[in-house]
């Protein structure tokens, strides 16, 4: 084997225009698992020594060559404290509330730290599986990965797809209202500019700020410290004008649905794209969105059910808090929506026109997960890699069932059995303080 590992991939340092942010993007996937055994079967028993065999411990001093701190557990009377009074803990300044002690780690005395043996061995082992192309660590199926692509350069990877779901400008974005029937949800469609008569060639009426801020009743404007999603039912009267640009609408009065105006409409404010500002920083918003009233004539679209379970399998906590749903998010019977409709269903929804959408995975049509970008190759249970052998492994019951499908195995493991789960070959101790240590 080492005379093949020239081949195998090595670290190159990225140009300086291609320097990575993100940590970990230079370790790259392995083409290939290095297997330290052709069979489970293969592994060293536990209860017996090998003569061919080597034993033994290490003894190793670490130094610390950068900040390096390891959160300190909870004793018993801390956590009984925290459950019985909860209420009065929270009312406590931060730093005297239980959850948030600042200890380092420790075994015994608070003024003596430790890093724990558990720490030590999973670095250990991270590492190993790196050195070692070893199968990668435990990689997530369950988060759903979502994205958007907004004002994306011409560059980007994601702009293309993007574009290829809600078109370009958002042109495939429809607009409507969420129904809920038993526990299927649908969109009533609503009425589309157009059909008033309006030069609006989209789902929705895009209304300049200066337009409307200061006449609806509870509006937080977008420049606000203050301001946040919201939803505000209205009336209002529009007007088209001509301008050098071509004909165009404009909302000449708007107020409350009291006020009894023409046209009915739910004012959509999303997110005023402040976050990375300060309190004197200008929105970069500059329209709102205007969605019609419901088109009664229009026929219900149903939202994919997998979608829905998707799109709440990946809320994220800003669409968690209010005016969202903290379980639902923005599916709240009602509530307009914005949507892309494929094949008679909603296959893409969100609260705002440029919504998150999926990336899907086009097998199961369903939002990819990040290990379905892991090779099967490369997580293939059978495999035995070094850092495997080294601390050991538990098959999880897809494993079996994969590789009894394969025909791998013929018949499921017995408790015992190699091929099921193996015990690690290493002990890791806590790292304890050295003496004479001033500057902890």
């Amino acid at each position: 084997m080492s005379k093949n590992f020239n081949r195998w991939p090595e670290h190159v340092n990225p140009r300086p225009d291609r320097t990575a942010s993100a940590p970990y993007n230079f370790i790259p996937l392995p083409e290939k698992v290095v297997a330290a055994v052709g069979d489970a079967c293969d592994l060293p028993s536990h209860d017996r020594y090998d003569r061919n065999k080597h034993s033994g411990y290490f003894e190793v001093l670490l130094i610390a060559k950068s900040p390096l701190y390891v959160r300190c557990p909870l004793t018993i009377k801390e956590f009984l404290r925290q459950e019985v009074d909860s209420e009065n803990e929270k009312k406590l300044p931060f730093r005297q509330q239980v959850k948030n002690p600042p200890h380092f780690f420790y075994t015994q005395d608070p003024a003596i730290p430790v890093i724990p043996g558990s720490s030590l061995r999973g670095m250990l082992r991270s590492l190993v599986e790196v050195i070692s192309y070893g199968k990668p660590g435990k990689v997530g199926k369950q988060e759903k990965i979502f994205y958007r692509a907004v004002a994306a350069k011409g560059d980007d990877p994601l702009k293309g797809p993007y574009e290829d779901i809600i078109g370009r400008l958002g042109k495939n974005v429809k607009a409507g209202y969420l129904i809920k029937k038993g526990e299927k949800w649908h969109i009533r469609p609503a009425k589309r500019p157009a059909g008033c008569g309006w030069p609006e060639k989209g789902a929705y009426i895009r209304v300049r700020k200066e337009e409307i801020e200061g006449k609806v009743p509870g509006l937080i404007p977008f420049d606000s410290n203050q301001y946040q999603p919201q939803y505000h039912a209205v009336s209002f009267e529009a007007a088209v004008i001509k301008g050098r640009q071509g004909r165009y609408l404009k909302i000449e009065k708007i107020g409350p649905v009291s006020k009894g105006y023409t046209y009915k409409g739910v004012l959509v404010c999303t997110g005023n794209m402040k976050e990375t500002g300060d309190e004197k920083t200008k929105s970069p918003r500059a329209r709102y969105a205007l969605v019609l009233e419901e088109d009664i004539n229009a026929s219900l679209v149903k939202i994919n059910e997998q979608a829905v379970e998707d799109y709440l399998d990946a809320l994220t906590p800003f669409q968690t808090e209010p005016p969202f749903d903290e379980k639902m998010g923005c599916l709240i019977e009602g509530r307009p929506v914005f949507y892309v409709e494929n094949n008679g269903e909603a296959l893409f929804f969100g609260h705002c026109p440029n919504f998150r959408v999926p990336a899907l995975n086009q097998a199961e049509n369903r939002a990819s997960t990040p290990l379905d970008f892991l090779p099967k190759a490369l997580r293939r249970p059978e495999d035995i890699d070094y850092a495997e052998a080294i601390f050991g492994f538990t098959r999880e019951g897809g494993e079996i069932r994969s590789m009894l499908d394969r025909g791998v195995l013929d018949k499921e493991p017995e408790q015992g059995d190699k091929r099921r789960a193996y015990s690690g070959r290493v002990f890791v101790t806590d790292a304890s303080l050295e003496e004479g240590q001033t500057d902890i």
